[in-house]
C-alpha cells in the first residue's frame, strides 16, 4: 500500500489549488481595482486568503459534520460492552485516542470524522447496532479506522464540510426533491448558491475518498482477518440503505457518503442488482435480511447533489474481500503443506 503522505500530498494539493485560483481571481479583480495594491501585492493576498480559507474549513468541518448528525456521545461508563468492543479493534488498529458516537437514525451505516486533534471520531447509526452481529460492527469500525490510516481523512473532512454546509444552503431545494414537492423559486435561487460550492468540490472530494475507500477495504480485510465479516456488514448495509430510498439518512448523509461505510446513494442505485451480486458469493439474502430483495421498492430519482459516487460499486467491494478471502485460505494450506 502507498505511504498516508504519498495519497495525502496529491489530495492536499488539489485542494489547496483549487483556493488559491479561486481567491487569486477575486484578489485581481476586486483587491487590485479597488485598493490601489500592485499586481505582487494582489496576488499575495490572494494566496493568504486560500491559506487562510484553508484552515477555516479544517477547523469548522468536524462542527458542521457533528452538528448535522447530532450524535449522542458514549464513554466507557455509557455503554461498557459497544465501548470495550470499539477500544478492542481501535487498539488492534494503533489507534489510543478515538471518539465513538450514536446518530439516531434507524438506517444502517457508520460515519468517521477526523477531529482537530487529528483522532477519529466513531459514528455509529442506531440501525446499524440493532442489525449487524459484533463481528460485523467490528468489521464496520476497523474500516473506519482505516480511512483515518489512510492519510487522507483530514482533507476529506474538510471538504465534507463545505458539502454539508452546500446542502444546508439547499437544504429547502432537497427536501422538496425528496418529497416529490414542488420546488419554490427561493429555494431555487439558494440551490443555485448552494451549488457553487457544491460544483468546486465535489470532483476531488469524490477522487479523495474513493482511494481512501479502497486502502479501508484493504486495512480492515487485513485486521479482522475475516472477510466474511466484512462482507455480511457491507451485504447488510447495502440492503438495509438501498430498500429505503426515502430514508432520513439519505437528506442527511449525500453531503457526507465520503465519510461513510456505505454510500446511501449509491446503495439505492444498486439496489436490485445486489441481488445478483449477493447469490454469486452464496448470500441468502431472505435469511440474511428477513426479506427478498426482489420485493416491489418505489422508484428514487436523485437530485442534482447526489450524483457524484465516492465508492466503488458494492460488486467490486465484495470481490476484492472474497479475492482476500481466496488467498488467506491459499496460503493457509501451503503453510498446512509445508509443515506436514
Amino acid at each position: 500500500m502507498p505511504q498516508p503522505h504519498e495519497r495525502l500530498l496529491p489530495a492536499l494539493g488539489i485542494h489547496l489549488a483549487i483556493h488559491v485560483a479561486l481567491f487569486e481571481l477575486v484578489s485581481w479583480v476586486i483587491v487590485l481595482p479597488l485598493t490601489g495594491f500592485g499586481l505582487l501585492h494582489a496576488t499575495a493576498v490572494g494566496l493568504a486568503a486560500a491559506v487562510l480559507a484553508v484552515l477555516i474549513e479544517r477547523l469548522l468541518a468536524p462542527w458542521l459534520i457533528t452538528s448535522l448528525l447530532k450524535p449522542h456521545w458514549i464513554g466507557r461508563k455509557d455503554d461498557i460492552v459497544l465501548w470495550s468492543l470499539v477500544d478492542a479493534w481501535a487498539e488492534k488498529a494503533g489507534f489510543r485516542a478515538w471518539r465513538l458516537g450514536e446518530v439516531d437514525l434507524e438506517a444502517p451505516d457508520a460515519f468517521v470524522v477526523s477531529s482537530v486533534a487529528g483522532r477519529p471520531v466513531i459514528l455509529l447509526t442506531r440501525g446499524l447496532l440493532a442489525e449487524l452481529t459484533s463481528r460485523e460492527v467490528g468489521a464496520v469500525v476497523t474500516y473506519l479506522m482505516g480511512c483515518s490510516r489512510s492519510g487522507l481523512l483530514s482533507v476529506a473532512t474538510a471538504q465534507a464540510g463545505i458539502l454539508s454546509l452546500s446542502s444546508r444552503i439547499a437544504g429547502g431545494y432537497i427536501r422538496s426533491r425528496l418529497e416529490g414537492k414542488s420546488t419554490g423559486i427561493i429555494d431555487i435561487l439558494l440551490a443555485g448558491w448552494g451549488y457553487l460550492l457544491f460544483a468546486f468540490t465535489y470532483t476531488q472530494h469524490a477522487s479523495a475518498c474513493e482511494q481512501m475507500s479502497r486502502f479501508a477495504d484493504e486495512f480492515c480485510l487485513v485486521q479482522i482477518a475475516s472477510h466474511s465479516s466484512f462482507m455480511t456488514a457491507l451485504v447488510k448495509v447495502s440492503a438495509g440503505l438501498g430498500g429505503k430510498p426515502k430514508g432520513k439518512i439519505r437528506a442527511i448523509g449525500a453531503s457526507l457518503k465520503g465519510l461513510a461505510f456505505q454510500d446511501p446513494v449509491s446503495a439505492i442505485r444498486d439496489f436490485y442488482s445486489l441481488r445478483d451480486v449477493a447469490r454469486k458469493y452464496g448470500f441468502d439474502m431472505e435469511r440474511l435480511m428477513g426479506y427478498d430483495l426482489s420485493a416491489p421498492r418505489e422508484a428514487a430519482v436523485l437530485h442534482v447533489f447526489e450524483r457524484f459516487w465516492v465508492h466503488p460499486h458494492v460488486g467490486e467491494r465484495l470481490e476484492r474481500a472474497a479475492e482476500f478471502g481466496r488467498d488467506v485460505l491459499s496460503t493457509m494450506i501451503l503453510e498446512k503443506r509445508g509443515v506436514e
